[in-house]
């Protein structure tokens, strides 16, 4: 282990009895032996899925380098590796409270690849009386390789608005226990600005803690009184060292605000870097969106605020340092709902992961954004496809009925909007239906208990838009042909409802997925490709890269007549939707049960579809989806 790490872990040890890991934040310390090795090579492209044996697997979805939490905002994070997962911290608020007054916790959640998301229970939250009674503030989590303790630095706000510095302490990411020797840091009252009309102080948060020259150095966002200027004061890194991580010296602000966008802005969300070009500073300034980049030959140099580039269209960013010279570039971002959603007008907060490099000549950071398709469907022609995967429901914030989708993506032939920060279109816009092309899956070998391929698919009844199960085999003339063993087109609609391709015959072979668009009339959309290998109709699937939280139970009675009771079961808290689709994959009714509790729930169905029209006899599927997820899919028979 490097001396600097050593060192901070005794420092821990003295004070607590515990360790502390290195930091996941990027800083002047690179983390080695715990980088996952798919972000070595690649910029987030997707993971090629493991086909392990189970009743089902899923074998394509079309999620992207988001997270999102419905409903919540996501704002200032850390995020950090524990050689498996990666594990989020965010100040998670209510979207339709305005202002902080919301913003009491710390959300928490886990995912594989920075793509499929399981949400947590909250990591940390305010203390009744405390220095963080009102509000907590921008995590930054530090670990050490191969320890067992892990840190927390963070902002608190109390009762009468004082920001100040805190930290926790856990063992497994989840359970936080505050230090006793709370509130850290807070800055000489006499030098940085505090209102002199509630006595509160107006800017001391954001902490970013790192190690150089042999001290602990910590950054915070300040404000410098300064009588030059109109508002009484001036935008400010707070500077402070310590030896032993509580008796903290304060230091000359590391920078100041001399920006013609307003000196007096804070300079928030402070990340440095020292690279090979220098020392790189990142931040944001208040209100205003852009997380901007400067760089200076020294720690304690000229750092000329007022040069700064803006890099991104997004805030709060967080580089994590995941080789040498690669970093994790996660930022969040605020959208509106479009005009036709339910929510019109509503903002919705989102994380991206992208990765930043710095140019080998110019040394200015390049950001790249990621493909999440690129392994698993690496041939596109055409325009059709140009932002995909869709991110989340683009037809209802046109209006249109949803979409049905599973987690928050899809791929569609008409959408335009691959999600916030992507660079492709915004909510509820669309590409028209005149736009052309084809992808082709990555190949896939059929097992021997293979049975079914199982999708969720919409778009026209339109021979030229349709989805494809393809195998290409050697022709006479040498080279190859494509022999097209199931197609089918749209259900004419944007709502998707499942549909199979019969496996059985194609056992052992290696097969494609393709999807057309060659109509300047149609478009088509796939999501939630799984394999089954079990035979029987209508299975149930098993669960996708992110956790299920719910399954559907048999219905009572089944047969029935003109009444059953839909039965399911959450494993945890969850937002519950049920479909009723005939076996045409024509969706006939959807539920919204709203948030439901774990444990056992049900539903009484009166074989009415959503017009309230009486149902015909016959067999229907009847889906669960908790939380945007597929839980499952049972056949129902009405018997009149």
């Amino acid at each position: 282990m490097p001396e600097g790490l050593l060192r901070f872990q005794r420092v821990r040890e003295r004070r607590d009895g515990g360790g502390v890991r290195s930091h996941s934040r990027g800083t002047v310390l690179r983390p080695t032996g715990w980088v996952p090795a798919f972000l070595g090579a690649l910029c987030l492209t997707a993971l090629v899925p493991v086909l392990a044996r189970a009743a089902s697997r899923t074998l394509f979805d079309f999620e992207g380098p988001y997270f999102v939490d419905p409903g919540r905002t996501i704002k200032d994070h850390a995020m950090v590796h524990d050689g498996q997962n990666w594990h989020l911290y965010y100040i998670r608020g209510d979207e339709t409270v305005p202002g902080t007054a919301s913003e009491t916790q710390f959300g928490h959640a886990t995912s594989p690849d920075l793509s499929h998301w399981t949400p947590l229970a909250d990591a940390l939250s305010v203390s009744t009386g405390g220095f963080d009674a009102r509000n907590v503030w921008a995590p930054q989590v530090l670990t050490t390789p191969g320890g067992t303790d892990w840190t927390m630095f963070y902002t608190g706000v109390d009762a009468a608005r004082l920001q100040r510095m805190g930290a926790a302490s856990s063992t497994d990411l989840q359970n936080w226990m505050k230090w006793g020797t709370n509130p850290l840091l807070e800055p000489d009252s006499t030098v940085y600005w505090f209102d002199p009309a509630v006595n509160w102080l107006a800017a001391f948060r954001d902490p970013f803690f790192f190690e150089e020259g042999g001290q602990f150095h910590v950054l915070n966002t300040a404000l410098l009184r300064d009588d030059t200027l109109p508002a009484g004061y001036r935008g400010a890194i707070h500077h402070a060292v310590a030896t032993d991580l509580t008796q903290w010296t304060e230091l000359p602000p590391l920078a100041l605000n001399n920006s013609r966008a307003g000196a007096s802005r804070e300079i928030e969300s402070v990340q440095l870097i020292k690279a090979s070009n220098g020392w790189n500073l990142f931040f944001t300034l208040s209100f205003m969106e852009g997380v901007r980049w400067t760089r200076s030959d020294s720690l304690t140099g000229s750092w000329d605020i007022d040069s700064a580039i803006e890099i991104d269209g997004g805030v709060a960013a967080e580089l994590t340092p995941i080789s040498a010279d690669t970093w994790l570039f996660t930022r969040h971002t605020a959208d509106v709902h479009g005009m036709g959603h339910p929510n019109a007008g509503e903002i919705f907060y989102v994380l991206r992961a992208d990765t930043l490099r710095f140019h080998p000549t110019a040394g200015t950071p390049v950001i790249t954004r990621s493909d999440p398709l690129a392994a698993n469907w690496p041939v596109r022609t055409g325009n059709a496809f140009l932002a995909v995967p869709t991110f989340g429901d683009n037809p209802l914030e046109r209006g249109e009925p949803h979409s049905n989708l599973v987690g928050h993506g899809f791929l569609s032939s008409r959408e335009y909007y691959a999600g916030p920060l992507s660079g492709f279109g915004v909510p509820g816009l669309d590409s028209g239906i005149q736009a052309t092309g084809e992808m082709i899956s990555r190949p896939f070998t059929i097992a021997p208990s293979d049975s079914l391929l199982r999708f969720l698919h919409g778009g026209s009844i339109d021979p030229g838009c349709r989805i494809e199960l393809i195998e290409t085999l050697p022709a006479s003339d040498g080279g190859d042909s494509t022999v097209v063993h199931a197609s089918v087109s749209g259900n004419g609609q944007s709502t998707m409802g499942p549909a199979t391709f019969d496996l059985v015959p194609l056992r052992g072979r290696t097969l494609q997925l393709r999807v057309v668009d060659e109509s300047t009339l149609g478009w088509i959309c796939l999501d939630h490709v799984q394999v089954i290998d079990d035979g029987g109709d209508a299975p149930t699937p098993a669960p996708s890269p992110r956790s299920r939280t719910g399954r559907l139970l048999p219905n009572r009675p089944n047969p029935f007549n003109p009444r059953t009771e839909i039965r399911f079961r959450l494993d945890a808290p969850a937002r519950v939707h049920l479909g009723l689709f005939d076996l045409r994959g024509r969706r006939l009714r959807r539920v919204d049960l709203g948030r439901r509790e774990a444990g056992d729930g049900s539903w009484i169905f009166d074989a009415r579809d959503d017009q309230g029209r009486p149902l015909a006899s016959g067999v229907y599927l009847l889906h669960l989806d908790t939380d945007g997820r597929d839980a499952g899919t049972r056949k129902i028979t009405l018997v009149r």
